[in-house]
Protein backbone atom coordinates (compact mmCIF):
# COMPACT_ATOMS: atom_id res chain seq x y z
CA UNK A 1 0.00 0.00 0.00
CA UNK A 2 2.51 2.26 0.63
CA UNK A 3 4.62 1.81 -3.21
CA UNK A 4 1.33 2.54 -4.23
CA UNK A 5 0.53 5.55 -2.16
CA UNK A 6 4.11 6.73 -3.23
CA UNK A 7 3.68 5.81 -6.52
CA UNK A 8 0.63 8.09 -6.72
CA UNK A 9 1.71 10.75 -5.08
CA UNK A 10 4.71 11.14 -7.29
CA UNK A 11 2.39 10.78 -10.46
CA UNK A 12 0.16 13.90 -8.89
CA UNK A 13 3.58 15.28 -8.54
CA UNK A 14 4.20 15.41 -12.07
CA UNK A 15 1.41 16.09 -13.25
CA UNK A 16 1.17 19.60 -11.17
CA UNK A 17 -0.82 18.29 -7.96
CA UNK A 18 -0.10 16.65 -4.34
CA UNK A 19 -1.82 14.21 -3.31
CA UNK A 20 -2.68 16.38 -0.30
CA UNK A 21 -3.72 19.28 -2.92
CA UNK A 22 -5.57 17.04 -4.96
CA UNK A 23 -7.91 16.18 -1.87
CA UNK A 24 -8.48 19.89 -0.83
CA UNK A 25 -9.43 20.78 -4.46
CA UNK A 26 -11.99 17.58 -4.17
CA UNK A 27 -13.10 18.85 -0.94
CA UNK A 28 -13.65 22.77 -2.04
CA UNK A 29 -15.88 21.57 -5.73
CA UNK A 30 -18.04 19.46 -3.15
CA UNK A 31 -18.67 22.45 -1.06
CA UNK A 32 -19.73 24.57 -3.94
CA UNK A 33 -21.96 21.64 -5.49
CA UNK A 34 -23.84 21.96 -1.67
CA UNK A 35 -24.09 25.27 -1.67
CA UNK A 36 -25.38 25.13 -5.41
CA UNK A 37 -27.90 22.37 -4.79
CA UNK A 38 -30.65 23.50 -2.66
CA UNK A 39 -32.35 20.13 -2.87
CA UNK A 40 -29.95 18.36 -0.53
CA UNK A 41 -31.29 17.21 2.89
CA UNK A 42 -29.17 18.05 5.71
CA UNK A 43 -28.04 14.27 6.07
CA UNK A 44 -26.70 14.37 2.13
CA UNK A 45 -24.96 17.32 3.04
CA UNK A 46 -23.26 16.29 6.01
CA UNK A 47 -22.48 13.16 4.00
CA UNK A 48 -20.87 15.06 0.95
CA UNK A 49 -18.84 17.11 3.44
CA UNK A 50 -17.08 13.31 4.82
CA UNK A 51 -16.09 12.67 0.96
CA UNK A 52 -12.89 12.46 -0.26
CA UNK A 53 -11.29 12.10 -3.12
CA UNK A 54 -10.06 8.32 -2.51
CA UNK A 55 -13.77 7.72 -2.33
CA UNK A 56 -14.14 8.75 -5.52
CA UNK A 57 -11.14 7.03 -6.54
CA UNK A 58 -12.86 3.83 -5.02
CA UNK A 59 -16.15 4.46 -6.08
CA UNK A 60 -14.88 4.44 -10.20
CA UNK A 61 -12.65 1.62 -10.07
CA UNK A 62 -15.54 -0.52 -8.25
CA UNK A 63 -18.35 0.69 -10.81
CA UNK A 64 -16.48 0.31 -13.99
CA UNK A 65 -15.51 -2.97 -12.98
CA UNK A 66 -18.99 -3.78 -12.11
CA UNK A 67 -19.95 -2.60 -15.79
CA UNK A 68 -17.23 -4.91 -16.93
CA UNK A 69 -14.63 -2.50 -18.01
CA UNK A 70 -10.90 -4.98 -18.14
CA UNK A 71 -9.26 -4.60 -15.32
CA UNK A 72 -5.88 -4.22 -17.29
CA UNK A 73 -7.86 -0.76 -18.34
CA UNK A 74 -9.51 0.29 -14.57
CA UNK A 75 -5.51 -0.10 -13.52
CA UNK A 76 -3.96 2.41 -16.14
CA UNK A 77 -6.81 4.75 -14.97
CA UNK A 78 -5.39 4.49 -11.68
CA UNK A 79 -2.25 4.28 -11.69
CA UNK A 80 -1.61 1.25 -10.43
CA UNK A 81 1.87 -0.17 -10.83
CA UNK A 82 0.82 -3.70 -9.80
CA UNK A 83 -2.23 -5.79 -11.47
CA UNK A 84 -2.67 -6.90 -8.13
CA UNK A 85 -3.17 -3.72 -6.38
CA UNK A 86 -6.45 -3.31 -8.78
CA UNK A 87 -7.87 -6.45 -7.97
CA UNK A 88 -8.59 -5.23 -4.87
CA UNK A 89 -11.50 -3.37 -6.32
CA UNK A 90 -12.84 -6.39 -8.16
CA UNK A 91 -12.83 -7.91 -4.67
CA UNK A 92 -15.39 -5.25 -3.13
CA UNK A 93 -17.65 -5.38 -5.98
CA UNK A 94 -18.23 -9.07 -5.49
CA UNK A 95 -18.91 -8.08 -1.66
CA UNK A 96 -21.03 -5.72 -2.52
CA UNK A 97 -22.92 -8.47 -4.81
CA UNK A 98 -23.58 -11.15 -2.15
CA UNK A 99 -24.65 -8.57 0.15
CA UNK A 100 -27.28 -7.33 -2.32
CA UNK A 101 -28.58 -10.91 -2.94
CA UNK A 102 -28.81 -11.87 0.74
CA UNK A 103 -30.92 -9.07 0.96
CA UNK A 104 -33.22 -10.15 -2.23
CA UNK A 105 -33.35 -13.22 -0.62
CA UNK A 106 -34.36 -11.73 2.72
CA UNK A 107 -36.71 -9.86 1.24
CA UNK A 108 -38.33 -13.24 -0.20
CA UNK A 109 -38.27 -14.73 3.30
CA UNK A 110 -40.40 -12.04 4.57
CA UNK A 111 -43.41 -12.25 1.75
Amino acid sequence: MRHHLQAATAQAEAAGYTADGLNRLVTRMLARLVERTPSFTGDERAQLARVSAHAFRHTFATQALAQDVPLEVVQQVMGHASLHTTTIYVQAEKQRMIETVAAYYARLGKG
